[in-house]
C-alpha cells in the first residue's frame, strides 16, 4: 500500500471510530437533573477526546449550549490546565459536538474536570432569595449572576430536563427566576436550587 493508500486508509477508518463514536452519549444515561451533569459532560469529553473522533451526537441545542457554556466556565477556572474549547455543528436535522482544537497540551485529569464542573454547577444552584408570589401561581427568585452565560445555561438546561421556568437577567447583573408553584417540586428535584 502506497503513501496514498494509507492516508486514505487512516482516513476512513477514522471516519469509522468517530461514527461508532458518534453515539457514545446514548452510552452514558442523559442527565435527569442537574446534578448529573457533571459525570455527563465529562464522558463525552472523554469520548471527544479519543484520536480519531471527529464528533458526537447530541439531542438538541440545548444539550450542546449547556455543554459549551459549562466548558467554556471550567476553561476560566482552570486557565492553563483547561480542556480544549468546544463547538457545535448541525448537520441537517442532527447536533454534533466537536473539539475545535486538537493540540495537545498540559491539561487537568477528568476527576479535577468533575470537580470544576461540580464547582461551577453549585455556583449556578446556590444563592437564589425569594422575592415574591403572584396570585396567579408564580415565584420569583432573584440572585446575583454567579458564572458567564448563566441566564443561557438555566434555560439550556432547564429544556433539557423539560421544565417549565423562566430566568433573566437584569440590567444590575440581577437573574431573576420565575417558577409556577404547582412545578415547584419538580423543578427542586430537578435543578436541585437552593433557595434562602
Amino acid at each position: 500500500m502506497n503513501a496514498l493508500g494509507m492516508q486514505k486508509y487512516l482516513l476512513l477508518l477514522g471516519m469509522i471510530v468517530s461514527i461508532s463514536t458518534f453515539g457514545a452519549a446514548d452510552t452514558v444515561a442523559m442527565p435527569g437533573c442537574l446534578d448529573d451533569l457533571s459525570e455527563y459532560y465529562v464522558q463525552l469529553f472523554k469520548a471527544l477526546d479519543q484520536e480519531f473522533n471527529l464528533g458526537i451526537g447530541m439531542v438538541d441545542i440545548n444539550e450542546c449550549m449547556a455543554f459549551v457554556i459549562l466548558s467554556g466556565n471550567a476553561r476560566l477556572c482552570l486557565k492553563d490546565r483547561a480542556w480544549p474549547a468546544l463547538r457545535y455543528v448541525k448537520k441537517g436535522s442532527d447536533y454534533c459536538m466537536q473539539i475545535s482544537e486538537r493540540r495537545r497540551r498540559e491539561r487537568c485529569g477528568l476527576p479535577d474536570l468533575k470537580k470544576t464542573f461540580d464547582a461551577i454547577i453549585t455556583n449556578v444552584k446556590h444563592g437564589w432569595k425569594k422575592q415574591s408570589e403572584s396570585s396567579d401561581g408564580w415565584s420569583f427568585f432573584g440572585k446575583e449572576k454567579r458564572i458567564e452565560e448563566e441566564v443561557l445555561f438555566i434555560k439550556s438546561v432547564s429544556e433539557m430536563l423539560d421544565l417549565n421556568i423562566a430566568v433573566s437577567l437584569d440590567h444590575s447583573g440581577m437573574l431573576s427566576l420565575q417558577i409556577r408553584q404547582d412545578d415547584m417540586q419538580t423543578v427542586q428535584e430537578k435543578m436541585g436550587f437552593q433557595f434562602e
